[in-house]
């Protein structure tokens, strides 16, 4: 067995026992989004992140059920907080909050992100019920936005 080198220890978080770290969790989140950045969907694994997170997949697995989960937490993280704004008449608020929304999804990587998570839920089980699951925990925030 090979001793670590001082580099490695100086890397690693130190682990907090059986409670969440939240420095591996925002370190794996951030390993998340920059693997989309860098080499879209197709690159991405909860292998890929773990490695580049220098987390184990069990600490993910436990956090995120899935590449999906992973995901959407991501996209969550670039959302715009408050994308309604009061035009004075209805109409030119659903025109912009949606000319938002759109602007969003075509500027950044979110657009490409939501795009599977929706293929996803379409194509699997798990998937689909963990985004079904979701729904009625957005509802509330959809209605204030209306």
């Amino acid at each position: 067995m090979t001793e670590p080198s001082a580099d490695d220890s100086e890397e690693r978080r130190r682990s907090i026992g059986a409670r969440r770290n939240p420095d591996t969790r925002e370190a794996i989140l951030d390993a998340a989004q920059a693997i989309v950045e860098e080499e879209g969907i197709a690159g991405f694994s909860i292998e890929a992140v773990a490695k580049r997170a220098r987390a184990g997949k069990p600490t993910i697995y436990k956090w995120w059920p899935g590449r999906t989960a992973l995901l959407l937490e991501v996209y969550h993280r670039h959302k715009p907080a408050n994308v309604h704004m009061d035009t004075g008449t209805v109409e030119g608020d659903v025109i912009a909050f949606f000319s938002g929304v759109f602007a969003h999804w075509g500027n950044t990587g979110a657009g490409r992100v939501f795009r599977f998570i929706v293929a996803e839920a379409q194509r699997d089980r798990s998937s689909c019920r963990f985004t079904a699951d979701l729904c009625p925990r957005a509802a509330p925030a959809i209605g204030r936005n209306f």
